[in-house]
């Protein structure tokens, strides 16, 4: 199993986008850092698997969401998917790059030793 320092898990969507780019803008943070990170997405926040969005400014001086994953994905930061909303959210579309698949188990478990905010 990966070891990690620090699990994001971003679980808004759409509705929140805000929140998920607060979310991105932290592990962006962490990771720059030198912090090995984990974003884990999931319930509305799987959406972002589909790069059809994300592409909206959402609040001033923060990137787009888009922007973020992007970086993240550049730096080998894992972006995990929970594979039951990512396929609720996002069906029959290809995932954006960088995107994996993961159950909502094994984040669970991660969170019983490695630091986890959720946004």
């Amino acid at each position: 199993m990966e070891e990690f320092e620090l699990q994001i898990i971003i679980s808004s969507g759409l509705n929140a986008p805000e929140k998920a780019t607060l979310g991105l803008a932290t592990a962006l943070a962490a990771a720059s850092s030198g912090a090995s990170v984990v974003v884990f997405f999931t319930m509305h926040g799987a959406i972002w698997a589909d790069p059809k969005y994300g592409h909206e400014h959402v609040f001033a001086k923060f990137e787009t969401i888009a922007t973020y994953l992007n970086i993240l994905a550049e730096m080998e930061v894992v972006l995990e998917g929970c594979t039951a909303c990512v396929e609720e959210m996002c069906p029959a579309v290809a995932l954006r790059p960088g995107f994996r698949l993961g159950g909502l188990s094994v984040a669970a478990i991660r969170a019983l030793t490695v630091p986890t905010l959720t946004f």
